[in-house]
């Protein structure tokens, strides 16, 4: 069973549907998941605490982001143009992103919560969501 990688990136699969076998992944240092037409859902990466880049974009019948319920830091946290994606619930115990935060281009995204407790990121960006009505996850924000 695979625990650890450098890197997994699953980019133009254009018949990928499915991604299993990571449930136990311990040590993930970088996730780029990019342009799958047809790939759906990303499995949670549980056990994962601490990551260098999550970068996921452009995969347009993807309905979620991953939930990484045990990743206190990241250096970087981007996903962009995933049209699908009406809520981002993840990284609950996500304390810091030294390099930056960014969600941006989705057509379908109405939430994003789950980040509440980030006190610090290098850099912010959440832009051209189209019906995205609040960012409740801020609140407590303490620097950038």
């Amino acid at each position: 069973m695979l625990r650890s990688l450098d890197l997994l990136e699953l980019t133009l699969n254009p018949k990928l549907e499915l991604l299993e076998g990571f449930l136990q992944m311990k040590n993930l240092r970088n996730l780029i998941i990019e342009r799958n037409n047809v790939f759906a859902s990303i499995p949670n990466f549980d056990l994962v605490g601490s990551i260098r880049k999550v970068g996921i974009y452009e995969n347009p019948l993807l309905e979620n982001i991953p939930n990484f319920s045990k990743l206190t830091n990241a250096y970087s946290f981007n996903c962009r143009s995933n049209s699908r994606v009406e809520s981002i619930d993840c990284c609950k115990q996500l304390d810091s992103i030294e390099s930056g935060f960014s969600i941006s281009n989705f057509d379908s995204l109405k939430t994003i919560t789950g980040f509440g407790n980030l006190v610090s990121s290098g850099s912010l960006n959440i832009s051209n969501n189209q019906v995205l009505k609040s960012i409740p996850i801020f609140e407590d924000f303490n620097s950038l």
